[in-house]
């Protein structure tokens, strides 16, 4: 007759073969940090979130200037708030904000995925944001003068808005490129 009580052999206890199940399975995962989105990491991941608030409230803003009665009199040469620029500086600026909204969803998408081609778009992001924002603060610069002088057009007012728009990019760029942890995180495929 068995003793009930008896401890059962090594391979039919059960919290012996749970502990060797669980052992397995942990022994495929990194002890470390490794892989993770953590550290400096979460700056950009952040940021990307809040350049789509903003993004999302330019385009708002952008919106009434497309009306027709707006429209009309920013691009309509007999009116008096008339200028050559109005209609491809709001053109391209809408169309540059709606294009950096979609690809802002993309890449905290490819992020929280830890994508391998997240490094590459995400410095793509960054460059397009930064021409986008030159292209836009030159365009408002050219409607502001009765005659184009390059004097003005890079007064230091408008350097200012241009490097203030450029630093995010001149940190993170390298960062993506360069940083071990970029290439130790975005390995999925």
């Amino acid at each position: 007759m068995e003793n009930p009580t008896a401890t059962p052999p090594p391979e039919k206890d059960p919290e012996k073969v749970l502990q060797q199940v669980v052992a397995e399975i942990l022994k495929d995962i990194p002890s470390s940090t490794e892989g993770r989105i953590g550290g400096w990491l979460f700056l950009p991941l952040t940021g990307l979130f809040v350049m789509l608030s903003l993004r999302i409230e330019s385009i708002i803003k952008m919106l009434p200037s497309f009306s027709p009665e707006n429209w009309n009199a920013l691009t309509s040469p007999a009116s008096p708030g008339y200028h050559w620029a109005w209609a491809p500086v709001m053109v391209s600026g809408m169309a540059a904000d709606i294009i950096l909204l979609v690809l802002g969803i993309v890449l905290i998408i490819l992020f929280l995925r830890k994508k391998k081609t997240l490094p590459m778009l995400i410095t793509a992001y960054y460059l397009l944001d930064v021409i986008s924002l030159v292209c836009c603060t030159l365009g408002i610069a050219v409607i502001g003068m009765k005659q184009v002088e390059m004097s003005k057009l890079f007064s230091p007012e408008n350097c200012r808005q241009i490097l203030n728009g450029s630093i995010w990019a001149m940190i993170w760029i390298p960062y993506f490129i360069k940083s071990k942890r970029v290439k130790r995180t975005f390995v999925n495929a």
